[in-house]
């Protein structure tokens, strides 16, 4: 009887969960099986990102046994319906088979529905199989300018240096991609916005006080970051 009990008050939980958001944090306490079951709920809901996460869990084999197939069944359910994340997992998927055109199909459809990873997959097959840096260019800084801040910090290193062949040196860009890979809290980047307002380089005027704004939000982001300035 009180298995029963237990069991409703669970499901009625489930029933007022935000269950996919509730999925990541079960994941991220490694707590996989609660994951699961929040993930396989939100599937059947119809809540096909839930879909494509709990794929995940049967491709990497976590909280369940492994089973490849299974998890290319849910990320085709998922892309099919709409979702993002499954049409990218499922280009991963390929890319890892080596059938890269099929890889690059499925990620292009994701990054075309706005997620940031899919770009940035997609530039990395175009720059290691196709040998396109150009076009590589172009969808890592669409990958940028979606939210994925660690491109966003290889695009201002790259803006910064500048060569003789993709990308010449421009400052304004150095600035707007070190100061959006701050803003997604990759604290490195803070740290470089500081430096380059503290010595005043790349056409930049000297600003102590800038420069101290981004060395304590590098030093708020992560504590090993953090700069004597910010002290």
């Amino acid at each position: 009887m009180k298995k029963l009990v237990l069991t409703f008050i669970f499901m009625l939980n489930l029933a007022f969960a935000n269950l996919v958001k509730d999925g990541d944090e079960a994941y991220k306490n490694y707590d996989f099986d609660l994951a699961k079951a929040l993930w396989q709920k939100a599937c059947e809901d119809k809540d096909y990102i839930g879909c494509a996460k709990l794929g995940f869990l049967y491709d990497k084999g976590k909280g369940v046994k492994r089973d490849e197939q299974k998890a290319r069944e849910l990320y085709e359910k998922s892309c099919d319906n709409g979702s993002a994340l499954g049409c990218s997992n499922l280009g991963a998927q390929y890319e890892k088979e080596e059938e890269y055109e099929k890889a690059a199909l499925f990620y292009a459809k994701a990054c075309d529905d706005g997620l940031a990873q899919a770009c940035y997959f997609l530039g990395y097959l175009y720059e290691s199989t196709k040998k396109d840096e150009l076009k590589a260019f172009e969808l890592y800084t669409k990958a940028c300018e979606r939210g994925y801040a660690a491109i966003c910090f290889k695009l201002a290193e790259l803006y910064r240096e500048g060569d003789d062949y993709l990308i010449k040196q421009d400052s304004k860009k150095v600035i707007r991609y070190y100061d959006l890979a701050c803003k997604g809290n990759i604290a490195e980047s803070c740290n470089r916005l500081g430096e380059l307002y503290e010595h005043g380089t790349h056409d930049i005027s000297k600003d102590q006080k800038m420069a101290n704004e981004y060395y304590e939000k590098a030093c708020e982001i992560n504590l090993y970051e953090c700069k004597k300035e910010a002290l």
